[in-house]
């Protein structure tokens, strides 16, 4: 789910009309680009919502979670409701942003002395993956983590690494962000990043040479359901994870990026040593701006 829709059909549609998906909001008296939910995509999340009495107090981010888990453990034939736990799934559900959108609510509400006593259990990082878990009845281990930009990712490769060591047979994974709130995008101006470009057609520029800073945020969730499965059991629309590389580079700049990107490099070689000698032919590169940690080679 993000601003292209909330299925694969219309995000497909979405990527080929070639539009945008921003629009201009009023962000402290300023025109600002955000990429929010259409209001397709908003009207079946507040669906989810009115399902359950128990989702009304979640932060977005988790209703975001959950609507994207619900919809890849239904693709894989997962989705067990109303039967015992499945105790082979696990689930990681990451977020680099986590509740915002809860946790200035229940400032305010601090601030006027009304703090609820739900403040500490609704804005804790576990909240995703626990809720996630109770959605799609997945009885294994269920972890949330945040790691700036690559924080999905991780959960990607932590999903990799837990059904090769055995420690589970299907995996949840995936990233899930509701940042379009005052005080978040406050912070992004602060840092300098963000786009300038309202009056253009195209806002958000990470290649382009305007030699502006044109980041935009934007809200969404992706999940993966993964399993370990022979060249035979494999369908036509899989996607295969051979090998998953880390990196790191010790540098100060704002985004965690050097001009050499050795982070990047060491990933992608230690993705590359995974490899077999004679299946090491890399197909495409797939780069994340501002994602310094891991990097995932699809063969």
């Amino acid at each position: 789910m993000s601003s292209l829709g909330a299925d694969s059909e219309t995000i497909a549609q979405g990527y080929l009309a070639g539009k945008p998906a921003i629009t201009i909001i009023q962000h402290q008296g300023q025109p600002t680009p955000v990429a929010s939910l259409p209001p397709t995509a908003e009207a079946a999340l507040q669906a989810l919502i009115s399902s359950n009495s128990g989702y009304r107090q979640l932060d977005r981010s988790v209703h975001l979670a959950i609507f994207a888990a619900i919809q890849a453990t239904t693709q894989a034939g997962w989705l067990n409701q109303g039967t015992a736990q499945q105790e082979d799934l696990a689930v990681n559900i990451g977020s680099s942003r986590g509740a915002t959108g809860l946790f200035e609510h229940h400032y305010d509400a601090y601030q006027l002395g009304q703090l609820s006593s739900s403040s500490s259990p609704t804005t804790t990082l576990g909240n995703l993956s626990s809720w996630v878990g109770h959605a799609v009845n997945a009885g294994g281990a269920q972890i949330s983590h945040s790691i700036t930009c690559s924080t999905a990712l991780m959960a990607v490769a932590n999903g990799v690494a837990w059904l090769r060591a055995g420690m589970a047979n299907r995996f949840l994974a995936g990233g899930t962000e509701a940042p379009l709130t005052d005080f978040t995008i406050a912070q992004m101006k602060a840092v300098g990043i963000y786009s300038r470009l309202q009056d253009d057609l195209f806002p958000c520029q990470p290649y382009g040479i305007s030699g502006q800073n044109t980041f935009v945020l934007g809200e969404g969730a992706g999940v993966f359901a993964l399993e370990k499965a022979l060249s035979t059991e494999l369908r036509t629309a899989d996607v295969i994870i051979e090998a998953v590389g880390f990196g790191f580079e010790q540098i100060t700049s704002k985004t965690g990026i050097s001009a050499e990107g050795q982070n990047f490099q060491r990933s992608m070689r230690h993705a590359i040593s995974h490899l077999g000698q004679d299946d090491n032919q890399i197909d495409a590169i797939i780069t994340t701006p501002l994602a310094p940690e891991p990097e995932i080679m699809l063969n």
